[in-house]
Order: structure tokens, then C-alpha cells, then sequence
């Protein structure tokens, strides 16, 4: 008989539970709220569960114990180490904003080359990027220079990475619209940082809309340890299906610190630069690319559905909620009882997936900053 393990995340609302039957492996894993835990508790069969060491674990263990034995504590073993291990092999855990997590995601998925232009609030992931020696990280000219620099790097074989703020995307529409078409032979990710509220920008423009228009997929975290795994995800979705990726920021996510659990460098095999003239979006050869085009989203489509950055945090209310990125914190600490689908790939959207949802409930809203591109 498998022994079982529950491994529970502590929080103040939200609690992440992973459920295992073979070690080292994840079989199911589940944001709830202190409401939905309790019946989770409840309706389970008896298991080993795992709690950090820590002095909210404490309240915890007087109501897990109470019929649900046998329960353990796993100690802490974490320590403060940029980038180390602690014993046994327990990577540490850092304080990063979300900027520099998503300059530490593209460093340890691999990238080689990082352009950009500066602006609040994304300056600070180019200037991160180039602290580390194996990044040839630089700034531009201006976006659109940025960006075909960076084009170059990936189309050459390297996982590549440009960065500016929401009207910097303005600039490098001309590239960011017809990079599609071509392809990338390597990982290639556009990080954008949108400004609602303008608290540095003149508009508030939602760059959401340049991702739908150009056909590339969309990812945006949530804080800061979803920077930087999402922007290691980044890279490899670019790779699988060969195309660019838009990963966008918020100022509040940018600039806002948080627990980040740090990894190793990986270091990806440099493809080669294709010759093959017809896969470039010269006139003769766009048309042909663009049925492609729309081949690849519809598989990006399917992808979406087994995102495993789209998450659903099962409450114990009649309300339903589907939210995205910095917006996600505020649901959670206004209705911390609602059940609530977090999207972490913006588009395409998990369409399936979120109209199942929404038919549990009577009542669905949807929070989101700036437009109403969700909703729509």
C-alpha cells in the first residue's frame, strides 16, 4: 500500500496542497481557502501530512489533530544563500521583486542575449540581466531596435529576451507583429510592463490587445515566485512552438517583493540559423505562413487547457472568480471564501476550461486591471 503525504503551504487565507503517493512525485495540487481546507480535511482518508515549522503551524496542528492522525512536521531547512542549497539538498529562499525574479527566471531557463529600452517600471530586469556573466545584456537605441536585436539572437540560436515598458511596445509593433509569422529557432520572450493607474506613464494603454492581434501567447504572473516561473515557461512554450511570447508586468507586481525559491542555471542546446528563405514573411512567402499562423494558436488553444499556470482555488462560497496577475491578491484578501480560477496564460484563454467553471456558479465575476479584455 502507497503511503500517502499531504504537503500543506501555510498562509493567512489561501493554504497550496499537494497530495502524493509516490515520493518525489506530485499527483494533485490545489490552492483552498482556510474554509475549503478544513473540508478537505475532513473528507479525506488518513494520510501523513507536512507543515513547515513555523508559528502559524502551530494553530494548524491543534485543528489537523484533531481526528485526522497521524501528522508530522517537516522542520525548515531553508537557508539564506543566493542561489545555494541548504542541507539535504533544500534550495534557499530570497526576497525578489518581481522584476528581479523575472531576470532570475531568464537567466536560469538558459538566456544568452537581452536587449531593451529603459522605462518604469520594467528598467530594472535589463539591469539585473546584466549582472550576470553569461547574459550579453544591453540596452537599445529605442524599442524597435530592442526588439530586432533580440530577433536576431533567437533567430540565430539563442534564447533571447527583450524588455520595455507598455508604450515601448508602441514602437516595436512594426517586429513584434510579423515575428510571428517567421517563427524563432530559439526561446524568445517580450517582457512588457504595463502602468495602471499612470503612476509613471502617459496613457494606460492594456498591452493584452497587442498579443491577441499579433496571434502569441500570453502569460502573466501573479507575484513574484510566478515571475520567475513563468518566465522560465516562457522560454520553453517559445521553443515548442516556435514563437515569440509576451510575458506582461504590472507596476504593482514589478516593484512589489516577495519569496522567490531560487534554481541552477539550465543550459539549453543552441539550435542552428535556418537558411530556409520561406520561412521569412517576405510577401511571396506570408500567406503561406499565415495559414500556419493560425494552425500553431489553434494548438496553442489546446495547450491552454493543461496550462498548469491556470490554477482554480476551490472555496466554499456560491461565487465564482476569474481574475489574473496582481488583481488574483486583491480577490483573495476581499473574498477569501470564493472560488476562484486564476489565469496565468491570458491568451488564448482556456475557453473549455472556463466555461466549466462558470456553470458552477450563479454568480461569476471577473477582476481584472485596466480593460476589460477577459470579460470580452
Amino acid at each position: 500500500m502507497r503511503r500517502m503525504q499531504i504537503g500543506v503551504d501555510l498562509a493567512k487565507s489561501v493554504f497550496e496542497v499537494a497530495v502524493s503517493t509516490v515520493p518525489g512525485r506530485v499527483q494533485e495540487r490545489r490552492r483552498r481557502s482556510r474554509a475549503a481546507l478544513t473540508a478537505f480535511f475532513a473528507a479525506h482518508p488518513p494520510a501523513e501530512v507536512l507543515l513547515e515549522a513555523c508559528g502559524s503551524a502551530v494553530g494548524a496542528l491543534h485543528r489537523l489533530r484533531q481526528g485526522y492522525p497521524p501528522l508530522r512536521v517537516a522542520p525548515s531547512r531553508a537557508r539564506r544563500e543566493r542561489g545555494g542549497r541548504g542541507p539535504r539538498g533544500v534550495r534557499a529562499m530570497k526576497l525578489m521583486s518581481g522584476n528581479d525574479a523575472v531576470a532570475r527566471g531568464a537567466w536560469e531557463a538558459g538566456v544568452g542575449f537581452a536587449s531593451g529600452y529603459p522605462g518604469t517600471p520594467s528598467t530594472e530586469v535589463l539591469e539585473r540581466l546584466a549582472r550576470y556573466d553569461e547574459v550579453d545584456a544591453h540596452w537599445s537605441t529605442n524599442e524597435k531596435v530592442a526588439f530586432e536585436e533580440a530577433m536576431g539572437a533567437a533567430l540565430g540560436g539563442v534564447r533571447s529576451m527583450v524588455t520595455m515598458k507598455h508604450v515601448g511596445l508602441n514602437v516595436a509593433a512594426d517586429p513584434f507583429m510579423v515575428f510571428p509569422y517567421a517563427g524563432t529557432n530559439a526561446g524568445f520572450v517580450v517582457l512588457v510592463a504595463d502602468d495602471p493607474g499612470m503612476y509613471s506613464s502617459q496613457n494606460e494603454q492594456d498591452s493584452r490587445y497587442f498579443a491577441k492581434v499579433a496571434k502569441v501567447p500570453l502569460l502573466e504572473p501573479a507575484d513574484a515566485a510566478e515571475a520567475r516561473s513563468l518566465t522560465a515557461a516562457a522560454f520553453e512554450l517559445s521553443e515548442r512552438f516556435r514563437t515569440p511570447v509576451m510575458l506582461r508586468t504590472t507596476t504593482r507586481l514589478a516593484h512589489t517583493r516577495g519569496p522567490v525559491e531560487p534554481d541552477a542555471r539550465h543550459e539549453p542546446a543552441r539550435n542552428s540559423f535556418s537558411r530556409q528563405v520561406s520561412q521569412y514573411a517576405i510577401p511571396v512567402y506570408a500567406r503561406f505562413r499565415r495559414v500556419e499562423l493560425e494552425e500553431k494558436l489553434g494548438r496553442l488553444r489546446q495547450f491552454a487547457e493543461e496550462f498548469p499556470g491556470n490554477t482554480i482555488d476551490d472555496g466554499g462560497s456560491s461565487i465564482g472568480v476569474v481574475t489574473h496577475g496582481i488583481p488574483y491578491q486583491y480577490v483573495r484578501e476581499v473574498c477569501p471564501d470564493a472560488s476562484v480560477f486564476k489565469l496565468g496564460m491570458l491568451y488564448p484563454p482556456p475557453e473549455r476550461r472556463l466555461k466549466e467553471f462558470c456553470a458552477r456558479f450563479d454568480t461569476v465575476y471577473v477582476v481584472e486591471e485596466s480593460e476589460g479584455f477577459i470579460e470580452q
